[in-house]
This record gives structure tokens, sequence and C-alpha cells, in this order.
């Protein structure tokens, strides 16, 4: 009988459905119900927000079915009434929620009419103390117990945000888990946010490389943007500050625009590969700094509207320079355009949905979030590749510090730096260490009779020889100046020094390097050697000083010879 009455009810509201009078109600049964009711509901203007819910039951305005399929109300002053009527098909009571998911509307109130006429009345939105809404969440949730029959609901808007109201209803339980899920994928994007911020922060701090501190504001900027449209900043940090939260969405956009202007600056290089838009993009991130200072004093609506609207030309004011540096090869405008096309492309979807020419969804609604963390995924790509390069080109500047560009052996500068701690090591271990100066004999005659790029040719073949016969750990050879070169190895390789050296001579001799000029025909070369005792002291200049008589009595005595020093101290 109860449901022959639910049935005779329903009649006058079948045929004026069918006459296009009124939208189309929604029907809930014993199955849990999850949908976008948007396109059931109608809609009424109350241009300058005086009507009351009585006045409204009443009939005090019309209302017009829905015909766009979503709701979207532009930056307004006017307060807009929406009805929907809920049939409850089942003879117990279902409970229920209406779920509007984007935080940031300013005041909603939701009235819900029941079968008997009884009334009960709730709100939310971002003017509201979190104590005084009904429901406790970051989003705007209203309890809906639908009783058996015909529910009726009416909900006031009023924002001066730019309004999606995408409108769910959604059983209870089922809204719960999704709800968790929900918070899940935003705690991994924000942990992400952290992360990424936290890591450029303190690599920022080690290396003062101020593009990895831009990079970290970048990060942290859209991050508590986003943070604070989703209605979180409002329900964990500043419930009880309502003109913070309001403030605190157009600094956090500001500074987010900023800094990302800032960093393409940077990134970009443009001073050197787009000095035409470095002017630009310096100039609009000061502008940007500036406002986001401005925020905080000025009028809330004028600081939205210009923040809106300056945030969609941004992504391709800053493509600009990008493009002109991908002409000149910059390897950076690479990453940036491979970065910035799925960006800008989502946000294109982000905005389209935020204007209202596209319904709301999940991915519309968070598009923009999807594309920033796929540019920072790339952009962290070539913040470890540009610290590789740094590092790449300190280990070649050490090379080429470190070592002779002629003969690619060591240097004298090597020398200075390894000697000292080698004697210092060998003092510690109390060993022995042996130091040898390898001498071209009459190089410079050889040199005006030959040319230098001969003497050149005869300085590569020696050391390579020398280095070829110091191959073992702890051996070392060194370009020490001229014709010079230093030998430094431990008494572990060495069962005969003088030996070893006379090898060493005869080696040279056999390059059979021709020279005319001298008794031998060959180029030849004078060796002087010192044995370091680790069981007595020497500095490392007396110890060089010893070598270098060596060499000089090797020079008295003919040339072509090894002199031999023992043991100092």
């Amino acid at each position: 009988m109860r449901c022959f009455t639910l049935f005779l009810r329903s009649v006058p509201l079948l045929f004026a459905l069918q006459l296009g009078v009124y939208a189309m109600p929604v029907s809930v049964g014993h199955a849990p119900l999850s949908m976008d009711i948007s396109s059931h509901v109608e809609i009424a203007t109350d241009e300058a927000g005086t009507f009351t819910i009585d006045a409204v039951r009443q009939g005090a305005l019309d209302f017009a079915p829905n015909q766009a399929g979503f709701l979207y109300f532009h930056f307004s002053h006017t307060r807009y009434w929406l009805k929907l009527d809920v049939i409850n098909t089942t003879l117990s009571l279902q409970p229920y929620v209406l779920h509007i998911p984007t935080s940031w509307l300013d005041r909603v109130q939701l009235y819900h009419i029941r079968p008997d006429g009884t009334m009960t009345t709730q709100q939310a939105g971002d003017h509201y103390l979190r104590q005084a809404r009904s429901i406790d969440h970051k989003d705007l949730l209203f309890e809906v117990p639908l009783s058996s029959g015909e529910n009726r609901i009416y909900v006031a808007l009023e924002s001066l945000d730019a309004m999606q109201v995408p409108l769910y209803l959604v059983e209870q339980a089922l809204f719960a888990k999704q709800d968790r899920d929900t918070m899940l994928l935003y705690g991994f994007v924000f942990g992400v946010f952290v992360l990424m911020a936290l890591y450029n922060l303190f690599y920022f701090l080690y290396t003062r490389d101020r593009l990895y501190g831009i990079y970290a504001l970048y990060i942290l900027f859209f991050g508590m943007m986003t943070f604070s449209v989703q209605g979180f900043g409002l329900h964990y940090f500043w419930s009880d500050a309502l003109w913070l939260n309001e403030r605190s969405y157009n600094f956090f956009l500001m500074g987010y625009l900023g800094f990302m202007v800032y960093f393409a600056n940077e990134f970009l290089q443009t001073k050197n590969s787009a000095m035409q838009w470095n002017r630009v993009l310096r100039f609009a991130a000061l502008f940007y700094g500036v406002m986001a200072l401005l925020s905080w004093i000025a009028p809330y609506a004028l600081m939205m509207e210009l923040g809106v609207y300056s945030a969609a030309l941004i992504p391709f004011i800053v493509a600009m320079p990008a493009l002109v540096a991908l002409g000149s090869s910059n390897i950076w405008a690479r990453f940036y355009i491979i970065g910035w096309l799925p960006n800008i492309s989502l946000y294109t979807v982000w905005a389209l949905g935020f204007f209202g020419f596209l319904p709301y969804s999940l991915f519309v609604a968070h598009a923009n979030t999807i594309g920033v963390l796929i540019e920072l995924l790339v952009f962290s790509f070539a913040m470890v590749y540009r610290i590789q390069s740094i590092v790449q080109s300190k280990e070649q500047l050490e090379h080429d510090i470190l070592i002779d560009a002629l003969t690619g052996i060591k240097n004298r500068y090597a020398f200075s730096k390894e000697f000292a701690p080698r004697i210092e090591e060998t003092l510690r271990v109390q060993g022995e260490l042996y130091f040898a100066i390898v001498d071209v004999d009459h190089f410079k005659r050889y040199n005006d009779a030959y040319g230098h790029p001969k003497g050149d040719e005869v300085l590569r073949s020696v050391a390579q020889l020398l280095k070829s016969h110091s191959n073992h750990e702890g051996e070392a050879v060194y370009r020490l100046g001229g014709e010079e070169f230093g030998i430094v190895w431990s008494q572990a390789y060495t069962p005969s020094a003088p030996a070893r050296l006379e090898a060493l001579r005869q080696g040279i001799m056999a390059l059979a390097i021709p020279f005319k000029e001298v008794e031998t025909h060959v180029l030849t070369a004078s060796i002087g050697m010192v044995r370091i005792d680790g069981r007595t002291l020497s500095a490392s200049m007396q110890i060089y000083k010893k070598a270098d008589e060596a060499l000089y009595e090797a020079k008295e005595l003919g040339r072509n010879r090894v002199v031999y020093r023992e043991s100092i101290g």
C-alpha cells in the first residue's frame, strides 16, 4: 500500500517532467549510490541575496532546469539557489551525504525538507569557522538522511570566487571509503612536494647554487597553494583565522607564479640564450613578488581575479624564452620544453574546467597538479643532470690543473700537492721512499737543431716511457718543468733502486731518438736519486734539493748516468 501511495505522488511530477518544467528527480533504493546530480538540479538567481528559505519555498524565485549538465558561476556577488528532489523508493531511512569537492566556496547553506514537511538546516564554506560547519571535513559536506518518499533539498551558494559546484549524492559508508582513498592520494602528492622541496633546499645549502634554492621555493609555494585551495589549511592549521585562509591562497598563488618565472629565467640561462626575454621574466618575477605582498592588504576579490587571469598567461610567457633558447641549442631549453608541454596541456584542461568550459571531474579538477608533478619530475632529472655536469666540470678542471697538457702526466702543481703527504706517510709507517729527477741531456741544443715540434715529441716519448716503468700502486711520475721529470716510489717495488733507474736510463737510450750533435748520436738522460728513510725527519724541499744535487753531479760526470744518494735525515 505504501509503495502504491508513492507511485500516486510521483505521477504529477512525471507529467511535469514530460513538459520540461522540472528537472529529473533522483531516485535511491537499497543499493549504495554515488552519483553526480548536477544535471538533476534546478537553478534560480537571487541578485540581491535577500530571499529567505521561507520565501523560496513559497515560490518567490523562478527555478529553471540546469541545461548545461554541470554547474559553474562566474565571479559574482550574486546568491544562487539550487533545488533538487530525491525520492527514496524504500520504506527505510537511507543515510546519504551531499558532497561538494570545491572547498573554496565562501558560504553554502543546505535546507533538507522531509516528506513530512519538517526541515533541517546545515552550513559550510571557507567563511565559516571549523566548529560552525555541520560536518568537520575539508570539503563542503552535508548529512542528508533520506526519509521514505520525496525529499526536497535547497542549496544557497555565495562566493566571490569563480564557482565550480560539482554535486555528488553519496551513500555514507561508500563516501567514507572514497574519502580514505582520496586522502591517501593527497598524502602521496604532498609527500612528493615535501621531499622534493627539502632535497633541493638542502642541496642549495650545501652548494650555495641559488637555482636549487629557487626550485625548492617553486615547489614549496605550489604545494602550499594546492594545500590551501583544497581546504587543508583551513581544516588543519588556521581553522580559527578565516582572514588568514582567505589571504593565504592569493599569497601562495602569486608566490608560486613568481618563483615559476624566476626559476624559468635562471634555469634557461636567458642572459646567454634569450637576452631579450631576460628582462621580461625578471620584471614578471618582481611583479608577482609585489602582488604576493599586496595580497595581505588588497581586496581579496581583486587579487583573486588578477591572480587567476594572469596565471592563464604565465605558462605561455615562460615558454617563449624556452623556444628562443631552444634555437641556440640550449640543453636546458630541451629539458624545459619536455616538462612544459604536458604541464601546459593539463593546465589548459584545468583552466577550461575552472572557467566553466568543461564539466567538473576529478581529472579536470586536478589536471594542473598532475601537470606540475610531471614537470617537476622532468625538472628533477634535469637538476640531477645539472649536478652531474657540475661534478664532471669540476673533475675536468681538477684534471686540467693537475695534468700536464703536453705529456699527459702529472705536472709540477700536482707534485707540490702530493710529495709532502707522501713523505709524511713514509715517516708515519717508518718505511722508505725514493725520489728521482730525470733530465733529458742537451735538450736545448736538440730543440735548436730539430725544432720545438720535434722537442715536444721527445718529451711525450720520455714521459710515456717513465709512466710505463712506474705503473705500480703508489708510484707516480711528474713533469717538473721543461725537460725535467720526477719519479716517486716506495720500497715495496724496489729491490734495487739504482738498478731500476739504470734500466730506465738505458730505456731512454733504447728509444733511439737521433741526435747527431752528441757523442752517443741518440738522445740520453741524466738521473739523480735520493732515498728517504722514514725513521729520520726531512722536509720535502730538503729532499728535492738533495735529488737535484745528485742530478747536477751526474751532469758534471759527463751526463747519461745515474747518481744515487743514500738516506738523508
